[in-house]
């Protein structure tokens, strides 16, 4: 069952309730560890969330930047989902990961996805999706535009 939304605050113990999760169950916890790992590498030193990770450089001054983030996480399937607010409490940035096991215990391997989408100031939504496929993050990313959020 899905936990319900959370205001976003980082600290070292923000994924405790995934890792409890993922404890102990062979190719899903090899799994978290993946996804784990990945997110400990993105995470800034400032506590906020991410939500520049994947901008291009370029893009940074043509999109809304968000001040408020909600995050809901499943901690069986290691995903999350983060929709991020501006000033008039407008959707502006929308991100989700998801990792399904498809390994085995001595191979372990995942399946799913990581997006990112930012609100442009001209209100089209610039899209980055990364297919997970195997045993890492080993998709290609790509850019796509949109009128609308990936949600």
């Amino acid at each position: 069952m899905a936990r319900p939304g959370t205001d976003f605050a980082l600290s070292p113990s923000v994924d405790n309730d995934m890792r409890r999760g993922a404890m102990g169950l062979g190719v899903q916890g090899a799994v978290y560890r993946l996804l784990s790992a990945a997110c400990e590498r993105a995470r800034p030193p400032s506590g906020r969330h991410p939500w520049w990770r994947d901008l291009p450089p370029a893009w940074r001054g043509e999109v809304v930047e968000p001040i408020a983030f909600r995050v809901y996480r499943e901690p069986d399937l290691a995903a999350e989902r983060v929709f991020g607010r501006d000033e008039d409490g407008e959707l502006c940035f929308y991100a989700h990961h998801y990792l399904r096991p498809v390994g085995t215990r001595a191979r372990p391997a995942a399946q799913g996805e990581r997006v990112s989408a930012w609100r442009l100031t001209d209100l089209r939504w610039l899209i980055y999706r990364v297919p997970i496929q195997g045993e890492a993050w080993a998709g290609r990313g790509f850019y796509a535009f949109s009128v609308s959020p990936p949600v």
